[in-house]
């Protein structure tokens, strides 16, 4: 069965299915192909696109939009940039034709690649602070100056009354004062604040 036959293009292959179809000798050329993109050229197998006649193809770069190349995919062989890889001699032509490509700019494709990828980050940090410092001007310039802000931290408790009002609990001798003066203290309002003017809410 062809390749695009056997995967369609809403069928999209997994790598082992890719190397499940390949006869053990083609396998093996490609897994050092594969090896050598790797290692010579820091390229991975990791972008597949569908072509419409030659079915799913391998795209071999380190971002979908720095590729260095392109395999794809026949029934006896690979083909690489016009090279039907089936034996030594084609795997050999390939590579050549590969850091032929290589050297031909793709270090500093990349390089204007990330460069731009850089540029573009930062356009839009520059346009989201932007917008966020519009959206809190608009919303201090809505707000009541009188009700803004109006909440502020209670008064921290101390340690030490905490410790004399468990130790008080632990002899079984609570002193409710100490508790009274937590427990505001906690709340954030003095007794005559919670109870009134007229006494605490106890």
């Amino acid at each position: 069965m062809e390749w695009s036959e056997k995967y369609p293009r809403k069928t999209k292959p997994a790598y082992n299915d890719l190397l499940d179809f390949f006869q053990p000798d083609i396998r093996e050329l490609f897994l050092r192909f594969d090896h050598e993109m790797r290692e010579r050229f820091q390229v991975h197998n990791k972008y597949h696109r569908y072509l419409g006649t030659a079915g799913w193809a391998y795209g071999y770069g380190r971002s979908y939009s720095c590729e260095l190349l392109a395999a794809t995919i026949m029934n006896d062989c690979f083909n690489v940039l016009s090279v039907s890889v089936k034996d030594d001699d084609s795997l050999c032509n390939a590579l050549d034709k590969a850091k032929m490509k290589y050297e031909d700019g793709y270090e500093e494709r990349y390089a204007a690649v990330c460069a731009q990828r850089r540029a573009d980050q930062i356009e839009r940090t520059k346009k989201r602070v932007e917008c966020e410092k519009l959206q809190m001007e608009t919303l201090t310039q809505n707000t009541d100056p009188g009700k803004f802000n109006k909440f502020a931290w209670g008064k921290k408790v101390s340690r030490r009354d905490l410790l004399k009002l468990y130790q008080s609990e632990s002899r079984g001798m609570l002193d409710e004062e100490l508790l009274d003066e937590v427990g505001y203290t906690f709340f954030g309002s003095a007794p005559n604040e919670v109870g009134g003017k007229e006494g605490n809410s106890r």
